[in-house]
């Protein structure tokens, strides 16, 4: 988890957490995360959370949200001692993200009040159910994963990691070899992502989508059923 000290930080004091660019989000992907936190008497510290639909060039306000003695942040009760949480003083929030999210910022403004703690922080995908976690340490290989839905009819979803910061290169090709449709094509960091394909406009069939990045390349086979 990761604290943002309010306890020691004077008020007006802001300590940010960005997450890691992400594949970008379809409608119905949520945000998902733990949270700890309580004040010190009745000060009213503050998290506002920011999604950027740009890797992180600009940002747009999601949610601001306050803690004190009973707002949405508030997990237990106001303590004069610096804030650390037990099993029992942690809940978990939810958010709707707007479509084409890919990077998320935490914004803690201090009150002076006391500590609040951030765990779990994932985007939960409409297309698996799944959680995708956006503070990991990073991955220990390259990889592509097979898409999911598979078959799939229109959106599927391709996860793949980057071992090392460098051009990646996601595209499509139909049963006879020729290119569809490009995915990524960019410079990424190291990291784990996501790339969503609409097939609304194409026929049904056996497609390919071919991952290259440093020395890696791997091919899955998909397969869109209307």
């Amino acid at each position: 988890s990761v604290m943002f000290d309010f306890y020691d930080a004077p008020a007006g004091e802001v300590q940010s957490l960005v997450t890691l660019t992400f594949g970008n989000t379809v409608p119905g992907d949520t945000l998902k995360f733990d949270h700890a936190y309580c004040t010190y008497v009745t000060e009213v510290d503050q998290l506002g959370i920011e999604t950027s639909t740009n890797a992180g060039t600009t940002f747009t306000s999601l949610v601001l949200l306050d803690g004190g003695v009973s707002g949405p942040l508030v997990t237990a009760s106001p303590s004069t001692s610096p804030f650390s949480p037990n099993s029992n003083q942690w809940a978990t929030k939810k958010f709707a993200l707007p479509v084409g999210t890919n990077k998320v910022k935490f914004k803690a403004i201090s009150a002076f009040g006391n500590n609040l703690f951030l765990d779990s922080i994932c985007v939960v995908s409409v297309i698996t159910g799944l959680s995708n976690h956006l503070t990991s340490t990073g991955p220990a290989s390259y990889s592509l994963s097979q898409n999911y839905p598979n078959p799939f009819n229109p959106v599927t979803r391709i996860n793949f990691s980057i071992l090392k910061q460098g051009l990646v290169i996601l595209k499509v090709y139909d049963i006879l070899g020729k290119e569809v449709a490009t995915l990524i094509n960019e410079n990424r960091v190291a990291g784990d992502y996501s790339a969503d394909f609409n097939a609304g406009n194409f026929s049904s069939g056996i497609y390919f989508y071919k991952l290259v990045s440093g020395d890696f390349t791997d091919v899955k086979r998909m397969m869109l059923i209307k």
